[in-house]
């Protein structure tokens, strides 16, 4: 049985994250920007549905809107374009040479979106069934919940995350096999589960300090840029939120670029791991739709794609 190296596996990720920064950048500035103008227009008009319910003083969630149904299902979508290159990237080498402006929609990029869908229709169901301005939804008050609750659902909460970490290698086994290959992921982390946690929390603390770096920043450079634009909106509350929304927004989607190539390479290099690949071999191209496992062994990177760095 493979066993995934913990901190070899974190090693290759901070390393493609470093090494590959510019590729990131090239592949995910267009796909996040068309996301964070969909993300933008939908809470604008959360923040209008808001005020035209007369709630701008009283908060609450904001009813369910199309506009925010589209947003949500952009933001997706543009998700999925800038994870399925970097899965390309890390696992092909393809590293998808003079493309300067990416907006890919393929078989790939649509099985990348069944899980995000999947979650984004629980949202829109509670929303739903709440109505506006309710803020308990399906899982109710949780300060009103019983005791005897608490166990069970910390039972329920391990559960998700065992077959949450069980099933974790799933893009990367859709990359390769161009199908939701769920079985195939399940299989390959079997006696696992132990070190691929380790490889996410290890790698869940260094983006955490990358992201509150990041905010440190982005909280200089809001006091420096929008504390001037509100102060042009005339204090009005409603100028103020809608500014706090587009910088809210372009704010997070900068920092969603290497947060989502970091997460991909190490999910990838995990996989690359289950399947006998050292971090910085890579699976010929041709095996993308024949099989989640490489039939004859790793093979070298092709020419022009870059050579393989030393374990």
């Amino acid at each position: 049985m493979t066993k995934v190296p913990v901190f070899r596996t974190v090693r290759a990720a901070l390393d493609f994250l470093f090494d590959r920064f510019g590729f990131v950048f090239r592949i995910a500035w267009f796909p996040m920007l068309v996301g964070a103008g969909a993300e933008i227009a939908a809470g604008l008009t959360d923040l209008q549905a808001i005020v035209g319910a007369g709630r701008l003083f009283v908060g609450g969630p904001a009813p369910l809107t199309v506009w925010r149904v589209a947003g949500d299902t952009v933001t997706a979508l543009c998700i999925a374009m800038v994870a399925v290159a970097c899965h390309r990237a890390i696992l092909f080498g393809d590293l998808r040479r003079g493309t300067r402006l990416l907006f890919t929609i393929g078989r790939t990029e649509l099985l990348f979106m069944i899980l995000p869908m999947a979650s984004y229709v629980l949202v829109w169901t509670d929303k739903a069934i709440r109505g506006p301005g309710v803020s308990a939804g399906f899982i109710g008050d949780v300060s009103r919940w019983p005791t005897l609750w608490t166990l069970p659902i910390a039972v329920a909460l391990a559960a998700v995350f065992w077959i949450s970490t069980r099933i974790s290698v799933l893009y990367p086994a859709i990359v390769v096999t161009n199908r939701f290959a769920l079985g195939t992921a399940w299989r390959l982390t079997k006696g696992n589960f132990w070190r691929l946690t380790g490889v996410y929390v290890l790698g869940g603390l260094a983006l955490g300090i990358a992201i509150v770096l990041e905010l440190v920043i982005g909280g200089v450079l809001a006091s420096l840029f929008v504390a001037p634009l509100i102060a042009k909106a005339g204090h009005t509350l409603l100028g103020i939120a809608r500014l706090t929304i587009v910088f809210g927004v372009l704010v997070v989607y900068v920092l969603m670029i290497p947060a989502v190539a970091f997460t991909v390479a190490l999910v990838c290099h995990s996989y690359k791991a289950l399947i006998g690949l050292g971090p910085y071999e890579m699976l010929p191209l041709a095996s993308a739709t024949r099989a989640a496992l490489p039939p004859d062994g790793p093979a070298p990177i092709d020419e022009g794609q870059g050579e393989p760095r030393p374990e």
